[in-house]
Formats: C-alpha cells, sequence, structure tokens
C-alpha cells in the first residue's frame, strides 16, 4: 500500500499505536497532593515544582552586599535620596537600585505629597513673601489679603528675573529637604538646620545635572580640567 511504501501508517492505526505508546511509557507517579517541594523525590516533581523547591532552599541572599550599600547611603542621606541618586552615587542602574529598595521597603521621604496642609490662623505673622512684580501679585485683592494674614510683601525690582528660575527651584529643594519634616523649630534652630544643609548640599549632595557630582566637586572638576 501507498502508506507502508513512504513509512506511514493510517489514522486510525497512528491514533491507536500512540495511545499505546502513551500507556507503556508513562511512569506511574506518586500521589503528591498536599506534600512539600521537599517531600517529593527529584525523578517525580513537576517543572513548577521544581522552581518552588530551588527558590525555597537556604541560599545566602546574593543582594546582600548591594542592599547593605543602599541602606547605609540612605541613612546618611537621611531617606532624602530616593532610586536615581541612589544609583547615581553607585554607578548603578536605576532599576536595579528600584528593585532592591523595593525588597528594603525604603523610598525617599521627600517629595511625597504635592500639597501641603493649610497653616493654621496665625502662624504666618511676620513672613516676608517675596514675587516678582506680576500683576497677580500687584492686585489690591491680593495685597489686601497678604495684609490680614500679618505677612510683608517683597518683590523683584524690574527686568531682574534672570534669578527666579534657579533660586525658586534651590528654594523647593531647600524646604522639601531641610525642615518640611522637621516640625516645629525655633529660629536659632531653623537656622542652625538650613546652615547644616547648605554645607551639605554644596559637598555632599549629588546632583543629576552636575554629571553626578556635588556642586563643590564638579566646580573643583572644571578647575582641574581648564
Amino acid at each position: 500500500m501507498l502508506y507502508a511504501r513512504r513509512g506511514c501508517l493510517p489514522k486510525g492505526k497512528l491514533k491507536t499505536l500512540s495511545k499505546s505508546r502513551l500507556q507503556r511509557t508513562k511512569p506511574n507517579r506518586p500521589n503528591t497532593e498536599g506534600a512539600t517541594p521537599a517531600q517529593i523525590p527529584a525523578a517525580h516533581r513537576t517543572i513548577a515544582q521544581k522552581q518552588l523547591y530551588y527558590h525555597h532552599q537556604d541560599r545566602p541572599d546574593p543582594d546582600e552586599t548591594d542592599k547593605a550599600l543602599i541602606a547605609e547611603i540612605y541613612e546618611r542621606h537621611k531617606g532624602r535620596y530616593g532610586q536615581r541618586r541612589i544609583a547615581a552615587a553607585l554607578g548603578w542602574n536605576h532599576k536595579k537600585a528600584a528593585r532592591l529598595m523595593r525588597q528594603l521597603g525604603l523610598k525617599a521621604l521627600i517629595r511625597v505629597k504635592k500639597s501641603l496642609p493649610p497653616s493654621r490662623h496665625g502662624r504666618n505673622k511676620g513672613t516676608m513673601l517675596h514675587s516678582d512684580q506680576g500683576v497677580l501679585y500687584r492686585a489690591v485683592g491680593y495685597r489686601e489679603l497678604l495684609a490680614r494674614h500679618s505677612m510683608v510683601q517683597s518683590m523683584s525690582r524690574k527686568a531682574n528675573c534672570w534669578d527666579n528660575a534657579p533660586m525658586e527651584s534651590f528654594f523647593a529643594v531647600l524646604k522639601t529637604e531641610c525642615f518640611y519634616r522637621a516640625g516645629e523649630l525655633t529660629v536659632d534652630g531653623l537656622m542652625k538646620q538650613i546652615d547644616d544643609y547648605i554645607d551639605y548640599y554644596n559637598r555632599e549632595r549629588c546632583s543629576l545635572k552636575l554629571k553626578k557630582l556635588s556642586p563643590v566637586a564638579y566646580r573643583t572638576q572644571l578647575a582641574q580640567s581648564a
């Protein structure tokens, strides 16, 4: 017959043969219901059970040293560093830093919320509010609102707005990283906190815009390369 010459079998015989072969070659698997992967013989574990047994073995954590480095940097910078700054400080990919920080339960403590709680009545007395000479800040209603809260208004001179963007950016960093989480502070305590932070900002805090260096280190590098 044609199928015999080509080494083939009819469809019916092929199915019968396949079933008979499966019945002869199927191993006698023990009942493993309710057993842990360690209690199941290695020859009878499924792929999922083998993977589960592999991950449940008592093996040293391969990331233990890296996690210790992350925890040390996180504590040294008082929780100000997130995944990107920690990755920049260690020269890692930020995805690795994010994964290990997630396993350690660490996240940056700054800028968690975009809005601040409303201030209580009387807390703004004597506060100086600096702005440019925009029409909103010169409006009568706005100035009366400041007066009702005993706040002093300050404005830049005309055509002197070049430093607005960098200074506003720095003030935002200063407030969120320096004293927003410090609670109630006296004037002397606040001044000391700001002085300490300015020194930290200039000498230790890496800036992602300055080749991942602190401002002093970046300026020193420029001076040496000149």
